[in-house]
């Protein structure tokens, strides 16, 4: 026979031999146990026929009393890890009070400080919306590029004038000298031009210009700081990639430091020496290895894949980035202006009109006519009275071969042209014509950018 619920005691278990049980206790009560015994009258082998049936009103009670006490037992498991959660709150409040207000100050000076980058970008962006006047004004001159950037100029004037000086690098803009374009010769003439880990200022200048005093200089030590930092304005000191390419090469080449005397550089790595005296022997030898099949994909695909020990290899990567065996070269104008923010307005002071572009720029951000220094003294760097050994001379093929390896350069240097206040159509009309006589087979698509 077979029952189910019915309540026993614990000296109903213990009774008779042949019998089982199992019983379960709730809060103290035994309220399922189930039993099987065999019949005496069948060997004790077959089961007893049930002689007894439970009324259903004995099984609906016995039901309710089992889910009763089901509910019993989860108000007392849920009252109980209810207590033990307040008591962990509790004494995590009583012995680590100061844990806890040191993560909400925490979280509210994050908070604060993103609010407050988001508010000076916003308000640093010299571009950003126009007054109804400013509008008008834009529309009468047909918002040509020249009436866009007068505008520009105007709002950075009145802004420098209503900021106070700081020190480098927290001033309002940034002058970056790109490697052999004459600003080693502009640096004279700025009380801060000299690199980010020398001391501040670096010169005794009289009668300071507007642009020595809201600009931090960079060169190329500083490339990499550049970056990190958010101005408002930047002015370019740039070349003809052309010029400046061949420049960098000769200046960097260890013949031409040896005969420069240039205590320095004298510590010219062997290596280097090697190099240049097995491969780049001449400007012609250094613009040969950068020949290129330009058709064929799989002629560069041949040049990159070459080692760093074979002559095409080396000067295709002292140009792309990939070797740094010649500073300046590494250091180009795309270096510089990946650093930069593109939104921002920038000024050029170009190497061809050194002293007639810095005097404008001065003027343009609120200096008065007839008041900007210059120098017109040589600096202790030039070497244009001496013979070097190694000659900017080169040949029309190795003229092609130069002019295609830099025409990256070309499009970030135009596009800098293009932007800049400073400049106007003729002069980028100008320059244009000068790239176009320095590297005649250049891809047209270089120079067509819209002024």
């Amino acid at each position: 026979m077979y029952r189910t619920g019915a309540r026993v005691d614990d000296s109903f278990v213990a009774e008779s031999s042949g019998r089982m049980g199992r019983k379960l206790d709730f809060l103290g009560d035994i309220t399922l146990v189930a039993i099987s015994f065999s019949c005496p009258h069948h060997g004790g082998n077959v089961p007893c026929a049930s002689t007894e049936r439970e009324s259903p009103l004995e099984s609906n009670a016995t039901t309710l009393d089992m889910s009763e006490e089901r509910n019993l037992l989860n108000l007392e498991d849920e009252k109980a890890d209810s207590s033990l959660s307040k008591a962990g709150k509790t004494s995590f409040a009583k012995s680590r009070p100061w844990k806890r207000c040191i993560l909400y100050v925490l979280i509210i000076g994050c908070l604060v400080l993103w609010n407050l980058k988001y508010i000076l970008n916003q308000t640093s962006e010299l571009s950003g919306s126009l007054s109804q006047a400013e509008i008008e004004s834009l529309e009468n001159n047909g918002f040509n590029r020249s009436a866009y950037k007068k505008f520009v100029a105007e709002r950075l004037k009145l802004s420098i004038s209503k900021s106070k000086r700081k020190k480098p690098p927290k001033t309002p803009g940034a002058i970056i000298h790109v490697g052999k374009s004459g600003g080693s010769t502009l640096a004279s003439v700025l009380r801060n031009g000299c690199h980010s880990f020398m001391k501040k200022p670096c010169k005794k200048i009289a009668n300071e210009s507007i642009v020595s005093k809201v600009t931090t200089y960079y060169h190329t030590p500083d490339c990499k700081i550049l970056g990190k930092k958010g101005y408002k304005f930047y002015i370019w000191v740039v070349r003809d990639p052309f010029a400046r390419t061949v420049s960098a090469f000769r200046y960097g080449h260890p013949a031409n430091i040896e005969k420069r005397d240039e205590k320095y550089q004298k510590n010219i790595a062997p290596r280097a020496k090697r190099i240049y005296s097995r491969c780049f022997p001449s400007l012609n030898a250094f613009a040969q290895s950068l020949k290129v099949k330009l058709n064929e994909t799989s002629e560069i695909e041949r040049l990159k894949n070459r080692t760093k020990t074979q002559c095409e290899g080396i000067a295709n990567a002292m140009l792309q980035h990939r070797n740094r065996l010649s500073t300046h070269l590494y250091f180009d104008i795309r270096m510089f202006y990946k650093q930069t923010r593109h939104s921002r307005p920038v000024f050029s002071v170009r190497t061809e009109f050194l002293w007639e572009d810095w005097v404008r720029v001065n003027e343009l951000l609120g200096q008065g006519p007839g008041t900007v220094r210059v120098n017109e003294e040589k600096v202790r760097r030039d070497s244009s009275a001496l013979k070097l050994p190694i000659s900017a001379e080169i040949g029309d093929v190795e003229r092609e071969y130069l002019c295609h390896a830099i025409a990256p350069e070309y499009e970030v240097y135009f596009e800098i042209l293009s932007k800049s206040i400073n400049i106007q159509e003729e002069d980028f009309v100008e320059m244009v014509q000068l790239a176009k006589k320095n590297c005649p087979n250049l891809n047209n698509s270089v120079f067509t950018i819209d002024y």
